[in-house]
């Protein structure tokens, strides 16, 4: 084909310069190597390729394919190619013959016409169609013999003819294979051409010795390349250097001169020159220096291929951009970013860089300044001379630098909550101490960040804060001072804060208000924009809202009264301080009968907003908050059961004000109760007296037992866990610790330390967890700290058995009987940190128990009962160690062996202790060391602790003491002393209540109360189904109900219902409210009651007659609303708590 080919494109193409924006024509020019130049109307020419292989344009993909790709790219959907037409260019007029020369005289016969070698098959095999048993096998077969047939004839015309066979043995083959004499390979000397017969065979042609030399040479350097080709330098490298060794001594011995150099160089030159226009002359250079024999023999500046080049260019670029853009900065680099650029310069720079005369030039190349080159140069010869590593560098800190105070108090009060799923502490280094040159650190609890991190600098830009950064910051420079911008603002943050993840066990109060809080406070913004708020109807409130609701901070500064320091709980130097109890629970001092303008109080100060045209519109608005999802029904009881979830909401802005009003109404109270409770675990901790221990106690999750191989279907078994965790001793211990931080050097420090130790008390699941449990799991923990012994389950420690308790099976293998010695005998007192969980911890059992504490072991029993909602403690971190020991011991191969009983001795000796010794730590609450028990239902059942009810009032108790040491009791009424509030100001601490500090406040009094023992005698006993039907009989007979329904909406786990007829028995099964209800159910006809307001108890009667389960009831007689005023009902606090109490 010929090289160059041109034609025309007809079509529609879209053309800007056209009347109606199209043209319809066009031209396109190819050339041999593939490339399509195309110009249509006023566009610049296009350029198109068509896909190549092995170099040369493939046969399938034409111009018109490459034309398309390229136009589709441009104008996609814009233009119609129809088809390419070439333009035959006319021949040029052939110049006239010249004559033909004289004949020559005949000298030899002349040969004859050459044989025409044309393999084919025969007639009936030609187009035959490809059948499913056709295979290319068959036809290579059918080929051979055609081909053995044609080498017969061809035999038979040599021996008849008496021709030359070696001439037309290689026109035979030549044309079989396609080529001529021009493509024959360089390897192998080309034949020379038989003009005419010889008689005689010419002799073979002599190879020179450099030719041969050559030859060698070449096999030589194939050799080298396919080595490193597969990865074998080194045999490369020894290959290449005997090469090197070899030429050098040859050419010492026949040194060839420089114009036999000069006249190989120019035949190549000139070789190359002959073969055509620059596109085949460039890719017959590119082909013929790509070859592997070429490339070892190019000199190094040749050797580097163009990728190379353009990597270490962009590798120079990179590294400059990263000097100018991602380390560039407008004022100082911190230590870190100094370190960093400084090592990365100091990659790119000889140390002798200055000595070459080489440093501008690497100046300009980068963009360095001279000092900062300098000194990456110096670090560089320093880093050589020392071989020991990068030392890094030190600056002293800025004589302005800035006061990071403010932004770490606004941290803690505005940018963060507390985090209720981890409880545990976080220790905070404050720097090195000037003086003693020791590291200093403190604990806090971790914090969970409220919002992102911009929407938190701009509350911060806002606040208080920020304007005591910017009077801390004034110079002479800058005596306006500065704002730290987001940045410094991040840094600046508490390690204890952290962000938050995924949910679990959240506070539903806490979560309503803060999530809630900010969103509010954008749309709030938006709606009363930047105009003047004082001439609104609401006086001037909203303008005040919208500033108040930008963080919890200035919300309780517009709500309540402001923060008193309470001196007597105050921590060492750090002051603490929170709001009146009175302003939280709406009883503000200010406040009198006939004037509260100066009092506080969520309703008072939320008053005015109602008059607000904006705030209190019908508008919609978006908020979030929990709704009860119904899961089903309980089999058992019938009760609906309902699972809560934070959803979004939309309703009008005056609804989200009341709602957000009665939330705040229980927030206030809930979250003074959290900060006070928080504070006593503090000061219990550090200054409790020297014979207390503390005690944190919790079930824990029932415990898998896992195995290595479950059958399908099959059920796994599962242990009871009751997690205590107690520390005493508390102590100051000498422990080696590092000098300095980093520091190999370790000398002696004063810590303060607690031994502190973890029961796991394990029992087979049947067992419900409750207050007979846990105090089971008590008295052997009591009684091991004073004796050495236990009283009732069988316990093991660093593999052995300790005394007493259940001894009922053999000592396991491996272990030994403990010696009983007593590790604290001058324990007098408990302090235990439980939640209010009621059936374990918040119920008669258990006050009477904290009552007969001193009769029984002579030890004080104290409880705190924890903030509602936030009772996370440290046994809910070492309950994973079970798990975890378990886990750990099937990926060994050590499977636990099945029963309750083996699967607690599997665990003591495959983790006797803690992983971390506590002397290596400087944690509170680290372990020193792990009890296993193994506590059996029967030992349960005999442990005694009877059952007994509770006196009134205990829900909103946080402090029990049981304070009698009379044994004559323990079988009677027991006294406990209670309070609403936990104290441990230095009285309380000495269990001087009397001299409390805060013995004014409402709460704050210790009262006694008695804790009476359930007495059941064989006349009142009945069965369960005769008291239930005697219930059935009178329930109508009420004016009021309570009925047990979980609904996560309310915080109480009852509604109240009034009774509408006779209780009836199901005679079919139907469905009536989303329950299913099935023959034989007993069921009461109702109208239900719905709350109005929590806080002050009032309800309102609805219309609708709905059906209940009588089960679902709670047994009480005589409840009666208190009050009753425009169709809104009250009941007292007392009728509350007898409900609650009864549930």
């Amino acid at each position: 084909m010929t090289t160059q080919r041109r034609g025309r494109l007809l079509g529609t193409f879209p053309d800007g310069e056209t009347d109606d924006g199209t043209v319809a024509e066009g031209t396109f020019f190819e050339d041999a190597s593939g490339f399509v130049s195309v110009r249509i109307g006023s566009w610049k020419p296009i350029p198109a390729h068509r896909k190549k292989q092995n170099k040369r344009p493939r046969d399938d993909d034409t111009a018109e394919h490459a034309v398309r790709r390229k136009l589709a790219k441009l104008w996609p959907d814009k233009f119609v190619l129809e088809r390419l037409v070439y333009v035959h260019e006319p021949a040029a007029i052939a110049p006239e013959p010249e004559p033909p020369p004289p004949p020559l005289p005949d000298q030899r016969p002349s040969l004859p016409p050459p044989v025409v070698y044309d393999p084919q098959l025969p007639e009936h095999r030609r187009d035959r169609g490809t059948g499913a048993r056709r295979t290319i096998a068959d036809e290579t077969h059918d080929e051979l013999r055609v081909l053995v047939r044609q080498r017969d004839k061809i035999l038979q015309v040599l021996a008849a003819d008496q021709l030359p066979g070696a001439r037309l043995l290689q026109n035979a083959l030549l044309d079989v294979l396609g080529k001529d004499d021009s493509d024959d390979d360089d390897d192998v000397a080309a034949t020379p051409p038989l003009e005419q017969p010889e008689p005689a065979p010419a002799p073979a042609p002599r190879v020179q010795p450099r030719e041969r030399a050559g030859r060698a040479l070449r096999v030589q350097i194939r050799e080298a390349h396919r080595l490193l080709r597969l990865g074998k330098n080194t045999e490369a490298a020894a290959a290449l250097d005997r090469l090197e060794a070899e030429g050098a001594s040859a050419d010492a011995k026949k040194h060839a001169g420089d114009s036999v150099i000069t006249r190989r160089a120019k035949e190549i030159r000139d070789l190359v020159f002959k073969q055509g226009h620059l596109g085949t002359t460039r890719r017959i250079v590119e082909e013929f220096l790509d070859a592997p024999e070429m490339k070892l023999l190019l000199p190094a500046h040749l050797q580097q291929t163009s990728k190379d080049a353009e990597t270490a260019k962009m590798m120079l670029q990179a590294a400059k951009a990263w000097v100018k853009g991602v380390m560039k900065t407008t004022g100082r680099r911190s230590d870190e970013d100094r370190n960093a650029l400084l090592a990365g310069i100091s990659a790119l720079m000889p140390k002798g860089l200055f000595e070459l005369k080489r440093g501008r030039s690497a100046m300009r190349a980068l963009g360095l300044s001279h000092a900062i080159t300098r000194q990456a140069v110096d670090a560089r010869q320093d880093l050589e001379d020392r071989s020991k590593g990068w030392q890094r560098v030190h600056t002293s800190p800025h004589c302005d630098r800035l006061d990071t105070t403010p932004i770490d108090k606004w941290w803690h009060e505005q940018g963060s909550v507390p985090d209720n799923d981890n409880k545990h502490k976080i220790s905070v280094f404050l720097g090195v101490d000037e003086d003693t040159n020791e590291e200093k650190y403190t604990i806090h609890y971790r914090r969970l960040q409220a919002g992102n991190d911009k929407d938190a600098w701009e509350l911060f830009a806002k606040s208080d804060y920020a304007k005591q950064c910017q009077e801390k910051s004034k110079t002479e420079k800058c005596p306006l001072g500065t704002i730290p911008q987001l940045k410094a603002f991040v840094q600046a943050r508490c390690p204890c804060i952290k962000k938050r993840g995924v949910g679990e066990c959240d506070c539903d109060i806490c979560t309503t208000i803060h999530s809630n809080l900010y969103p509010y406070h954008q749309q709030v913004l938006k709606w009363i924009g930047d105009g003047d708020t004082s001439t609104c109807a609401c006086g001037g409130a909203c303008g005040k809202w919208a500033e108040a609701t930008q963080s919890m901070d200035a919300l309780y500064g517009f709500l309540f009264c402001p923060a008193e320091h309470l001196k007597d709980y105050d921590i060492g130097d750090t002051p603490f301080k929170i709001i009146p109890k009175s302003c939280a629970t709406g009883n503000c001092k200010h406040a009198t009968p006939f004037d509260t303008s100066k009092a506080c109080g969520v309703a008072l100060r939320m008053a005015p907003l109602y008059k607000c045209p904006v705030l209190a519109s019908d508008e919609d608005v978006r908020w979030k908050q929990w709704q009860p999802r119904y899961t089903g029904d309980n089999k058992e009881t019938g009760v609906a059961m309902y699972q809560s979830e934070f959803v979004p909401t939309r309703g009008s802005r005056r609804k989200f004000l009341e709602f957000f009003q009665d939330k705040l109404g229980f927030y206030a109270e809930h979250h003074w109760r959290v900060e006070w409770t928080t504070q006593s675990l503090r000061r219990v901790e550090l200054y409790r007296p020297p014979n207390t221990a503390v005690l944190h106690c919790d079930f824990a999750s029932q415990l898998a037992i896992q195995r290595q191989h479950l059958q399908t279907c099959g059920r796994r078994e599962y242990l009871n866990n009751c997690v205590g965790v107690i520390g005493y001793d508390l102590r100051e211990v000498q422990l080696m610790r590092p000098k300095v931080k980093y520091s190999k050097e370790r000398v002696p420090t004063p810590v303060q330390q607690q031994h502190v130790d973890c029961f796991f008390g394990f029992s087979p699941p049947g067992h419900k967890p409750d207050a007979r449990y846990y105090n089971t799991v008590y008295q052997d923990m009591i009684s091991y700290l004073k004796t050495g012994a236990v009283r009732h389950g069988e316990w093991f420690y660093n593999k052995q058995r300790l005394r007493g308790g259940d001894h009922s099976l053999p000592l396991p293998q491996g272990f030994t009987e403990m010696d009983p010695s007593a590790p604290f005998p001058r324990l007098d007192e408990v302090i235990e940190e439980l939640d209010g969980c009621a059936c374990q911890f918040a119920c008669g059992t258990q006050y009477r128990a904290v009552a007969t504490g001193l009769m029984e072991q002579g030890v004080v029993r104290r409880q705190l009962k924890l903030a509602e909602k936030h009772g996370k403690n440290v046994c809910d971190g070492v309950s994973n160690i079970p798990g975890t020991v378990l886990r750990s011991a099937i990926a060994a191969d050590r499977a636990p062996p099945p029963g309750s009983r083996e699967t607690v001795v599997f665990m003591a000796r495959e983790h006797p202790t803690p992983s971390v010794p506590k002397a290596d730590t400087n944690g509170m609450w680290n372990l020193s060391g792990i009890f296993y028990g193994h506590i059996s239902h029967k030992v349960i059942e005999a442990c005694h602790v009877p059952e007994a009810t509770t006196f009134t009032g205990t829900r909103k108790c946080h402090d029990f003491v049981g304070l009698s040491c009379d044994k004559a009791l323990l079988d009677g009424d027991a006294p406990i002393h209670a309070r609403h509030d936990f104290c441990f100001c230095s009285p309380c601490g000495k269990r001087k209540f009397i001299d409390c500090k805060f013995r004014r406040r409402a709460g704050a009094t210790m009262k006694k109360h008695s804790t009476k023992i359930k007495k059941v005698t064989t006349s009142t006993i009945q069965t369960q189904q005769g008291a239930f039907e005697n219930w059935c009989k009178e329930m109508h007979n009420q004016k009021l109900l309570a009925v047990r329904v979980q609904d996560p909406k309310y915080t109480d786990d009852f509604w109240l219902a009034k009774p509408t007829g006779a209780a009836i028995v199901a005679t079919e099964n139907f469905i009536h409210a989303n329950s299913d209800y099935e023959v034989g159910f007993m069921i009461l006809p109702i109208k239900w009651y719905d709350i109005v307001s929590g806080k002050e108890r009032t309800y309102t009667l609805l219309n609708d007659d709905v059906y209940i389960q009588a089960n679902a009831t709670v047994r009480l007689t005589g409840l009666k609303f208190s009050q009753h005023t425009n169709g809104r009902y009250t009941i007292t606090e007392d009728t509350h708590e007898r409900i609650l109490e009864a549930i």
